[in-house]
C-alpha cells in the first residue's frame, strides 16, 4: 500500500535536533514513494492525506528541492507533486512551510 507508506512516512518526521542521518533517510525514503506514484494517482493520493501530512509533505518537497543533486534525480518529480499539493490544498500550504520553526 504505496498511499499507507507515505503516510507513514509523513505522520513519522523526525523534528529532532541532531537527527540529520535520521532526516535524510526519511527524506529518501519520501523521493522513493513519490517517485513511484502515478502522475494521474497524484490528487487521490494528496486528497488521502490529513492536513498535518499535506503540511510536512511540502515541506519535504522544499527540502528535496534545496538539496544539491537532487534536481538531477527527482526535480520533475518534486516539483509536479508541489503543483498537485498546492492545487489541492492551496497556497497557504507554502506559507505555512517556509516560516514553521520546525525543521524537518
Amino acid at each position: 500500500d504505496i498511499a499507507g507508506a507515505l503516510d507513514m512516512v509523513l505522520v513519522n518526521a523526525p523534528y529532532r535536533l541532531n537527527v540529520e542521518e535520521e532526516k535524510n533517510l526519511n527524506l529518501t525514503t519520501l523521493a522513493t514513494i513519490l517517485n513511484n506514484i502515478i502522475a494521474s494517482d497524484i490528487p487521490a493520493v494528496i486528497s488521502s492525506l490529513p492536513q498535518d501530512a499535506q503540511d510536512t509533505l511540502m515541506k519535504y518537497l522544499y527540502k528535496g528541492m534545496a538539496m544539491p543533486g537532487w534536481g538531477d534525480f527527482s526535480g520533475s518529480v518534486l516539483l509536479g507533486w508541489h503543483e498537485k499539493l498546492t492545487e489541492a490544498a492551496g497556497t497557504g500550504y507554502i506559507v505555512k512551510a517556509k516560516t514553521d520553526r520546525r525543521i524537518i
